[in-house]
């Protein structure tokens, strides 16, 4: 689909282009819907930004830029420590280092994205709550999303934190709300537990990668644990993805979280 912005709309700002025939090739410029007006990303080139795949001007004067989206299907990922010794941590705790805690179409960030990110004083035989909240935030449906989370060293993983072999909870419209409390074994459904030790044998389209590469987790990165969630894949019954984000908190099963305990060693 095309759109066309003003060039100082709070989704598009051009500070510098070079016309290279009916196109441009942006030096300095921002199309995430993420980033505040004026915000510049150096250097960036078309096809970087969110699926944009060109751009055209016409006339050269006009004030606003049209650009081409194509499919582009995207997940935020938000990791707080949202209690200690069963006490909830609350509030919003905004991360500098990224915007991925700032998309607009997050619900209410002040109440479902509450959580310390560190500054959390422990001692050992102390539990502490992780939660890693999730959005789809692209511009299409998104399939087989699985969230890997290696247990933090120096803690162990609660292994009955929601009943007897659950140790892990799943909140997304597609699975049932409020919860559901996949257990901690491979029995089919979506969630496992794997110790130290052990190397995840899941599907091809669910392996789970060390962070920030391509390469899987071994036997050797996995030294205190790994929480697995499938939280939906191609093969479960309708809705068998996570619909984008229209606004803040729809559709509902657009957005969800994962949760568990750990104990200080």
């Amino acid at each position: 689909m095309s759109k066309s912005f003003f060039r100082v709309s709070t989704r598009v700002l051009v500070t510098t282009a070079l016309i290279l025939g009916s196109y441009f090739s942006l030096a300095k410029s921002v199309l995430a819907q993420s980033a505040p007006a004026g915000t510049n990303i150096p250097n960036a080139a078309i096809g970087s930004f969110e699926g944009v795949t060109s751009l055209t001007s016409n006339p050269l004067t006009s004030n606003s830029v049209n650009f081409t989206v194509g499919s582009n299907p995207r997940l935020l990922l938000v990791k707080r420590i949202t209690a200690l010794n069963g006490g909830d941590i609350n509030g919003f705790v905004d991360d500098l280092g990224t915007f991925d805690d700032n998309n607009a179409n997050w619900p209410t960030p002040a109440t479902f994205l509450r959580g310390a990110i560190n500054g959390v004083s422990v001692a050992p035989g102390d539990e502490l709550e992780y939660t890693i909240y999730f959005l789809s935030a692209g511009n299409t449906n998104v399939s087989n999303v699985t969230i890997c989370d290696l247990i933090p060293p120096q803690t162990t993983f609660v292994n009955n934190t929601y009943g007897s072999g659950l140790g892990i909870a799943l909140v997304n419209s597609a699975t049932g709300l409020p919860f559901t409390f996949p257990t901690n074994i491979s029995d089919g459904d979506k969630g496992r537990f794997y110790p130290a030790g052990s190397t995840p044998n899941l599907p091809a389209v669910t392996v789970c990668n060390r962070p920030n590469t391509a390469i899987p987790i071994t036997i050797d990165d996995n030294t205190d644990g790994l929480v697995v969630v499938e939280v939906v894949k191609t093969s479960d019954p309708l809705p068998n993805f996570l619909p984008f984000a229209t606004s803040a908190g729809t559709p509902p099963n657009s957005y969800g979280f994962v949760r568990f305990k750990v104990k200080v060693k």
